[in-house]
């Protein structure tokens, strides 16, 4: 039997889980117990963040890094105009969930950097949207280097609460 596949109905009608363990006995666990399990997991690893104000703001920065990242590792030669200022748009979404989950703690950085993506979303809407790099590049690199600029503060100002120091773990 694979791990996680339910096996049998009990008369209650709770679905019962068996995982079966080379040299173990087997486990029975009700789908209650697991989820109690899985939200225990999940708040500890929220925990985890620092404090309990934490709790809400690291998931959200994840989620900022999360559609950050690839804008910054893309190359944008082939991009049109409209392709990046859907990037921009997409990145000010996760920069405005993140400023809600900071309840103001970090309000320099997150304005900063969202201020140049304002900057930078407003340049690239009076571009045509086919627009290729070359026409749009020359007004926007020196924006471009400002918002990179204000997304590595903003990381460095959050990452400490939200990223555990590997040097310093119990």
């Amino acid at each position: 039997m694979s791990a996680g596949r339910p096996v049998d109905r009990m008369p209650s009608g709770a679905l019962w889980w068996r995982w079966y363990v080379p040299g173990v006995r087997t486990i029975r666990v009700g789908v209650g117990l697991r989820t109690a399990v899985v939200a225990f997991a999940f708040a500890g690893v929220l925990v985890a963040c620092g404090d309990t104000e934490d709790a809400s703001l690291c998931p959200s920065y994840a989620a900022y890094l999360s559609v950050v990242q690839p804008v910054l590792d893309a190359d944008p030669t082939g991009a049109t105009a409209q392709a990046a200022s859907d990037a921009v748009e997409d990145v000010v979404g996760a920069v405005r969930q993140l400023r809600e989950a900071s309840d103001g703690r970090y309000a320099q950085g997150v304005d900063d950097l969202e201020a140049v993506l304002d900057d930078l979303a407003r340049t690239l809407e009076s571009v045509e949207d086919e627009a290729d790099y070359a026409t749009w590049a020359p007004l926007v690199d020196d924006t471009i280097e400002d918002a990179v600029a204000a997304h590595e503060r903003l990381v460095e100002l959050i990452d400490p609460a939200c990223v555990p120091d590997p040097d310093n773990l119990d």
